[in-house]
């Protein structure tokens, strides 16, 4: 999933901040990438958020899945969202 990182270069902390949190969305998306067999197996057809390589939330909808990270009071950000499904996505252009 595509990251837009806003770089403030005149300020280390906050690139380093944002270079963290890249590095924890990385894991986590290769958390997913990793555990696919088993996710499909529990989680066909759902969206789900995942923080620190557990699964946080999980809605069949998008927008339930944003509505449950916002009632949590989390950030959006600080999850690996992605919708489980048995086959990869085929695009043709």
């Amino acid at each position: 999933m595509p990251l837009l990182l806003n770089k403030d270069v005149d300020n280390p902390r906050v690139e380093s901040r944002l270079l963290n949190k890249l590095n924890r969305l990385t894991k986590d998306y290769s958390w997913i990438a990793d555990n696919k067999e088993e996710l499909v197996k529990s989680h066909l057809n759902l969206y789900i958020a995942v923080k620190n390589q557990k699964i946080a939330f999980e809605d069949k909808d998008f927008d339930g899945l944003l509505t449950k990270i916002r009632r949590s009071r989390h950030k959006v950000d600080e999850y690996a969202i992605d919708f489980v499904r048995r086959h990869p996505v085929c695009l043709l252009l």
